[in-house]
């Protein structure tokens, strides 16, 4: 205990152990929900489930450890909501592939990695005005909130309102305001660990009801170890041609049977030859002349599992073009034992306008297949091709959103902590410096941006004052490699229809969240709301944070307002002179990027 305590200054910080391991629980479950959804929006863009499901969890232990250890703050740090759908919304529209996309994130990292040794991002913390620092810890309890009432189903999609309320009949819904209001009573009554006892009484409660499932722990057992599946069989069909169209079908699919020997596993693709005389084997009617529609009817399922690609050349307003859409069929055994494959359609690939230089075509293919299902991308980021001209804006992206969100948190966290001396962040440079390296760490295993999480505040309201609550948690998500189901069992989403769309809750965290976003509201009373200059770019910051969830908009807004204000009313020596360079930034980032 001596040694702990003189590590992490846990008598300076007025804290004990016990208090910091069970914040650092709390931290882990109120966040633990990154584990399974990353995978899923990644693997969308063609990296295996199993390789970003060990990146997000080894990724997130190690930059989190590193804040504990370097900084001493109980901040941890994952895979970053909002830039991994960035990171696969890229990739969908064919912008950038994995590849290119993990090394735009490695540059990224790399270049906070340089700015966080030089002091900027130091500096810039210390730049920040005292009105928008407290704003930001507003807007940021705002944005939990907000997030914890969606998660709860107390608000959903509008068309017209945007929000409105849910439906409280809901057992998930009345599990969540009952867990609101038990967790709610006990921290009222100043019961250690409430928070803690919060979401495991209500992740229980929630069994009986079928709201907190137990599959994965029936499926699975208690304990599983991460394996990486072989790739799909990859069944590469003829170029689809209509009779009045006039394309070089043997280039298209010279560049596509290349693009596969060069990035598919070796052995696992199979040429146009080869794919029609297995169908025919199997049965299945093909003669060529078969449209992308014509393919999804086909029993392809016969052919066992694997990943069946069709290039199709259509016509259109825009002329000709060149399109792939793949078919992956899969298989899984039920709960008797026995084997079912079903079929899906992976991914309708955007168009190539023809004709296209050789050059365009290689482009293609290859984004093509590295789009397909099941790759490892542990250490296959592509540096040199995110350097490329045409897509510098997606490093500058990146860059900006990680820069703000990790400011933000920071102080957002900081202030709820009583961390900032004198409107400063003692040890800011190590706490940058682990957020960079994690960024740089995460996608050298083939992960998006790993930045630091607000979800760190639910372990602070718990208690959690030093690095050792982030020891805990960093623990926790190794754990978490081999106790997935039991992770999953509290972490995982209950996913209900209403109004014909599926919301995806989470009963038994959404309470925490609310509570926390309330504790973070305590911060607005030391904002000047009688200086306009103060008040107006404060609230801004504080509004546009739920309302766009992002806290680098938030800050954005905060800053552009901050400078124009003091400009115009003859006070701008009280803006320091980084809060006017970010604010053009800003507006050459809106102006040129958009949002």
């Amino acid at each position: 205990m001596r040694v702990l305590d003189r590590l992490f200054k846990l008598t300076e910080n007025e804290t004990t152990v016990c208090t910091e391991v069970r914040a650092g629980v709390v931290t882990f479950l109120t966040m633990s929900y990154i584990v399974f959804v990353q995978p899923v929006i990644l693997s969308s863009t063609g990296l295996s489930w199993h390789t970003v499901f060990v990146a997000t969890c080894v990724s997130a232990a190690v930059a989190t450890l590193l804040m504990g250890v370097l900084a001493n703050y109980p901040i941890a740090l994952a895979a970053a909501m909002g830039h991994n759908v960035l990171f696969a919304e890229l990739c969908r529209k064919g912008i950038i592939n994995w590849q290119t996309g993990l090394g735009a994130v490695f540059v990224s990292g790399c270049l906070f990695i340089i700015l966080s040794l030089w002091g900027v991002r130091e500096k810039v913390i210390n730049a920040i005005p005292a009105s928008i620092k407290h704003a930001i810890a507003v807007g940021i309890g705002l944005l939990i909130a907000f997030l914890g009432f969606q998660w709860a189903g107390l608000t959903v999609d509008a068309p017209i309102t945007l929000v409105a309320m849910g439906n409280v009949r809901m057992v998930a819904v009345l599990l969540a305001l009952g867990g609101l209001l038990f967790t709610a009573t006990l921290i009222a009554l100043r019961l250690r660990g409430a928070i803690l006892i919060g979401i495991l009484v209500t992740a229980a409660v929630g069994i009986p009801l079928g709201v907190t499932s137990t599959k994965a722990i029936e499926d699975q057992g208690v304990i599983t170890a991460p394996r990486a599946l072989p790739m799909n069989e990859l069944l590469i069909l003829p170029v689809h041609v209509p009779d009045e169209v006039d394309a070089r079908t043997a280039e298209l699919s010279a560049a596509l049977r290349t693009a596969a020997a060069q990035h598919y596993p070796k052995g696992r693709a199979v040429g146009e030859s080869e794919t029609q005389e297995r169908l025919r084997r199997a049965g299945i009617s093909y003669d060529g002349k078969t449209t992308a529609g014509q393919l999804g009817e086909l029993p392809l399922e016969k052919l066992g599992p694997g990943t069946t690609a069709l290039p199709v050349v259509t016509t259109g307003k825009r002329g000709v073009s060149l399109a792939v859409i793949a078919y992956e069929v899969t298989s899984k055994k039920d709960k008797d034992g026995k084997t079912k494959t079903a079929k899906a359609v992976w991914r309708k690939y955007h168009s190539l306008p023809l004709p296209a230089t050789n050059a365009q075509l290689v482009a293609y293919a290859k984004d093509v297949v590295l789009g397909l299902p099941g790759y490892n991308g542990l250490l296959k980021f592509d540096v040199l091709g995110a350097l490329k001209l045409g897509i510098l804006h997606v490093i500058f992206v990146f860059f900006f959103l990680d820069l703000f969100d990790t400011i933000g948190t920071l102080i957002g966290v900081a202030q709820q902590a009583g961390f900032l001396r004198d409107g400063k962040l003692p040890r800011a440079r190590g706490a940058l410096l682990a957020d960079a390296f994690g960024t740089v760490f995460g996608a050298g295993l083939g992960t998006s941006t790993v930045t630091s999480y607000v979800e760190s505040s639910a372990g602070v309201a718990d208690g959690a004052r030093t690095g050792l609550a982030n020891v805990v948690t960093a623990l926790l998500f190794l754990l978490a490699l081999f106790f997935s189901p039991v992770v999953k069992m509290i972490g995982d989403a209950h996913v209900v229809m209403h109004g014909g769309s599926r919301l995806f809750l989470y009963p038994a965290v959404a309470p925490v969240l609310i509570i926390i976003g309330s504790i973070m509201l305590r911060n607005v009373v030391h904002i000047v709301w009688s200086d306009p200059t103060e008040a107006i770019p404060a609230f801004l910051a504080i509004m546009m944070m739920p309302l766009t969830f992002s806290i680098t908009e938030g800050i954005a807004f905060g800053f552009i307002s901050y400078s124009f204000l003091k400009l115009v009313t003859g006070r701008g020596r009280e803006a320091h002179w980084l809060v006017y360079v970010f604010s053009l930034l800003f507006l050459v980032r809106y102006v040129y990027v958009g949002s």
